[in-house]
């Protein structure tokens, strides 16, 4: 059986597949949605971006995220 890794935030809130995150990508910070759980990272899907092979993915480290409401991630997306 696989065990699930447990990964919390940078405020402690738990996270799980298809949680929207903020996180910092380069000199500023992206919003994105958590695609898979590694044992030590998080493997994050950034949203409204895409490069020349598919979807930006890229892993950071789970206190390197917040979890932030999908009503506001539904409004960001609305003015992009």
């Amino acid at each position: 059986m696989v065990k699930i890794p447990e990964h919390k935030d940078k405020l402690g809130v738990p996270l799980a597949v298809d949680s929207c995150v903020v996180y910092p990508e380069g000199n500023s910070l992206a919003i994105g949605k958590i695609v898979k759980l590694h044992p030590v990272m998080v493997k994050i899907r950034q949203l409204g971006k895409m490069n020349g092979w598919g979807n930006y993915e890229s892993n950071k480290y789970p206190q390197d995220t917040v979890v932030i409401d999908s009503k506001n991630v539904s409004m960001y997306l609305l003015k992009q």
